[in-house]
């Protein structure tokens, strides 16, 4: 319970990531992450140190004895880490990329048991319908990132080489691509997170914690780092143009790789 209190309050640090993410530096974001995500965050910590400590006095050592342990002692060392940093420092940049992360290790930590409840209901129907959803407008945005890159690289390429546009041209300037790249990147993430947390939890009330060996989530996850690295590079590192277009074309092969894993794809290839 104390860790799914945690991962809530924590989540207000994914809002200063998407935020970053459309202004596209972190200076913007430095009166959201010091003021109402950093005092949740800060609570967050406090209630997550409260979870281990108790479970470390239930098992009488420290509690780092499986995955789903580990990771959650992990998050709270980074959570403590980056507090340690925005007093001292005031590092927004690495707000940006720890707080969603600390969110994700948090919550797979506190779901980690199974609830045979689950298993009876309209909700669970609803439930993975929604999580579906999610998943697909979180693909969309990605999918739209990473067309609109394809342009910029086309327009950067022709006003390289001296190719400027006519006047019958109907594709956009550098700037306003970038500006859309933006968005739908954020809006993808946005997306993509709220399906992955609905993921993990509904695989951990069905299968316990067999799930953390399952290829197919391992790889969602991986597409959600990428994700998170292009939401981080262009906040906190200025990443624009060129290189945030081919990385949003990385994030995009990861997708496709997600997306056969789930779909069954590659089953149907060995055939």
């Amino acid at each position: 319970m104390w860790l799914r209190v945690a991962a809530l309050l924590y989540l207000p640090g994914l809002l200063v990531a998407l935020f970053s993410f459309l202004r596209g530096n972190t200076s913007n974001v430095r009166s959201v992450s010091s003021r109402g995500a950093l005092v949740s965050f800060l609570m967050g910590a406090t209630v997550h140190l409260v979870a281990v400590v108790e479970e470390a006095i239930e098992v009488g050592q420290l509690p780092a004895n499986n995955f789903f342990e580990a990771i959650t002692l992990l998050g709270l060392l980074l959570a403590v880490t980056l507090l340690i940093c925005q007093v001292v420092y005031r590092f927004d940049g690495l707000a940006v990329l720890l707080m969603p992360l600390v969110f994700l290790m948090t919550l797979t930590g506190g779901v980690a048991g199974a609830n045979s409840s689950w298993r009876l209901g309209a909700g669970r129907d609803a439930w993975l319908i929604t999580h579906v959803v999610f998943v697909m407008l979180g693909y969309a945005g990605l999918l739209v990132t990473a067309a609109v890159s394809l342009f910029y690289l086309w327009r950067e390429r022709q006003l390289k080489q001296k190719h400027f546009p006519s006047e019958g041209d109907r594709v956009p300037p550098l700037m306003t691509l970038d500006g859309i790249i933006a968005k739908a990147g954020a809006w993808g993430f946005a997306f993509l997170t709220a399906g992955l947390v609905m993921g993990i939890i509904w695989a951990s009330n069905e299968s316990g914690i067999r799930w953390i060996r399952e290829q197919r989530i391992l790889v969602a996850v991986g597409t959600w780092l990428i994700y998170l690295a292009l939401v981080y590079l262009r906040a906190a590192s200025g990443w624009r143009g060129r290189k945030a277009a081919y990385l949003a074309l990385a994030a995009l092969g990861s997708s496709v790789v997600t997306w056969v894993t789930h779909s069954g794809v590659a089953s149907v290839l060995k055939q």
